[in-house]
């Protein structure tokens, strides 16, 4: 690919657990086996989550107000980036110039279908996105799904020669099919799951968005009948996750419901789960559905995530129109009675998410370098 030459990354926070975190080390891991020097520019980080030879320079101001700390750390990175000698400038979302950018969240979309209204205008971390995608200055954007392209695309009439999509990818050493009884009998040990059926409602953190209410609304119709057999594990970093766990006791006492909350093991938790259960309201695309499915786990989610678009055949059959409790309700009914079903198609899963490992994505990533003359 060319020359070495110093790559900076810019990333406000950085703390390893949700998805943006864990693409971002993961392409610094990479880069830094080639032999390229590795630059952090940030507010905060978790050390231990980007790994060793990473140069960091943190984001300090005393300036008053969040938007002027985060438009003086947006500003502050293409300084950074000169005085370093930097030969490619890797943004995410928080920096206004930036040579490669990559978005991950859809924040105004994401407000108006969670919260309506305009009130997220006033919000800095909106302004800035609306700054960075008005200006353009950068010479491609990468999206994370087709969703995110075309409504980018549409929003600020952007240039599609300089937009890409790229999925993100997963670890397939840690997220496979293999030790799946010895997984499973970890967790439930763990948490004292002993019912036959087991559902799981997984994500890094912000439940809400991700369709917790629905899922409520849709564990209240399921008939007792089944209800009895089934354990509900609840996983993410949310200061609300117990009072959900309460709702959902209260429209059916008879699930075993277990708050968890964020966890280091999480391929463990998939091991264990016999639907991945996600209906989310928005997702951008959803790393938590692809390692599920790498485990071999059947996804029950809505067609405004952007995983739902890598699925094919029988797999999307359970992605719902829209997040829709009674549609939940009705898909999780079926793969939990159908026991042959629910195995095809957390098998056909499996190897559908092979096409999306670490490998993949890179490999798909430094094409788009290429494309674009970056690394040379």
């Amino acid at each position: 690919m060319g020359d070495l030459v110093k790559i900076a990354f810019a990333q406000r926070k950085i703390l390893g657990r949700n998805g943006a975190s864990r693409i971002i080390a993961e392409q610094m891991r990479i880069f830094g086996e080639k032999g390229h020097d590795i630059y952090l520019y940030c507010a905060r980080c978790n050390r231990e989550a980007i790994g060793s030879g990473i140069r960091v320079k943190t984001y300090f101001s005393l300036l008053p107000g969040k938007e002027k700390r985060r438009r003086g750390y947006a500003e502050g990175y293409e300084k950074f980036c000169r005085r370093n000698g930097i030969g490619l400038a890797i943004g995410n979302g928080d920096t206004v110039f930036q040579d490669v950018l990559f978005m991950h969240n859809m924040l105004e979309a994401e407000h108006r279908i969670i919260k309506g209204g305009e009130g997220f205008r006033e919000s800095p971390i909106f302004q800035i996105h609306d700054r960075i995608l008005t200006e353009q200055k950068y010479k491609v954007l990468i999206c994370n799904s087709l969703m995110m392209r075309d409504y980018f695309t549409e929003k600020y009439s952007l240039d599609k020669s300089r937009v890409r999509v790229l999925y993100p990818g997963y670890d397939n050493e840690v997220f496979n099919t293999a030790d799946v009884k010895n997984s499973s009998m970890v967790v439930r040990e763990r948490h004292g799951v002993d019912r036959k059926y087991t559902l799981g409602f997984i994500s890094s953190g912000n439940l809400l968005k991700r369709g917790v209410d629905v899922l409520i609304d849709a564990m209240g119709m399921l008939e007792s009948g089944l209800s009895k057999y089934i354990s509900l594990l609840l996983i993410g970093k949310d200061d609300k996750i117990e009072d959900y766990k309460r709702r959902i006791n209260e429209v059916n006492p008879d699930i075993q419901v277990i708050a968890v909350g964020s966890v280091d093991d999480i391929a463990n938790y998939y091991k264990t789960i016999d639907i991945l259960l996600h209906p989310a309201h928005i997702e951008e695309f959803g790393m938590t559905l692809l390692e599920a499915a790498a485990c071999g786990v059947p996804v029950i989610t809505s067609k405004m995530t952007g995983f739902s678009e890598v699925l094919r055949g029988d797999e999307r059959k359970f992605i719902m129109e829209r997040s829709d409790a009674s549609a939940l309700a009705e898909m999780t009914t079926v793969l939990l009675n159908d026991a042959h079903t629910r195995a095809v198609i957390g098998a056909s899963s499996a190897i559908t998410a092979i096409n999306y490992s670490w490998d993949r994505y890179f490999s798909n990533l430094f094409e788009i370098y290429e494309d674009f003359s970056l690394l040379r």
